[in-house]
């Protein structure tokens, strides 16, 4: 039997975190000379808990090297809004439809060291999915159980450029979330206050 629409089948975490989300006012940052750039939050629910689809960038890459992400990147002139912006870097990067995405909302944005304002857009990833990886942008592709993020993580020293600095991380699936998707995860995680 298809599906008449998404949100006829949505799931309980979904509707909850869609209804949070629209009941409060993002936080907006304004830097000068700031790149815009947004974010996909691929949500999905695997094996009765809800997890986040997560990527891993290649070593050289010019920025972001090695780095544990969420799809997405800059915005693009073409780009109508920053939901398309993310929706087509999930595309892009590892395969995932629009059509498979419902969006949920946005959350607060979040500025990088490397001068990116990023707009976290949330969505729930209907159907069954399998990852194809762009090469040039994407090493791997793995999920994590979103839950991981309400906690505080822990404080390491993570090397950046010539310093090394205190980031709170977290790990998981033998990876270190750090930096700015442990910041929007966490964010959002703490936000949503559901399960």
């Amino acid at each position: 039997m298809e599906r008449d629409s998404p949100k006829a089948t949505r799931h309980p975490f979904a509707r909850a975190l869609s209804s949070v989300l629209s009941e409060r006012e993002p936080r907006r940052m304004r830097l000068p000379c700031a790149t815009p750039a947004a974010v996909l939050v691929p949500l999905f629910e695997h094996q009765g808990d809800v997890h986040v689809w997560l990527l891993r960038r290649p070593q050289d890459l010019r920025t972001h090297a090695g780095q544990v992400a969420l799809p997405g990147g800059k915005v693009d002139p073409e780009d109508p809004t920053l939901v398309d912006t993310a929706l087509r870097e999930a595309e892009e990067e590892i395969g995932l439809p629009r059509s498979s995405v419902e969006i949920l909302g946005t959350a607060d944005e979040h500025i990088t060291v490397t001068r990116f304002v990023v707009t976290p857009v949330v969505g729930w990833v209907h159907g069954l999915f399998e990852p194809k990886p762009n090469p040039s942008e994407v090493t791997r592709v793995f999920s994590a159980p979103f839950s991981r993020f309400r906690d505080q993580g822990i404080v390491r020293a993570i090397p950046l450029e010539s310093v090394r600095r205190l980031v709170r991380s977290y790990e998981v699936d033998g990876e270190v979330v750090w930096g700015a998707t442990a910041a929007i995860l966490g964010n959002i995680a703490r936000v949503a206050r559901i399960r």
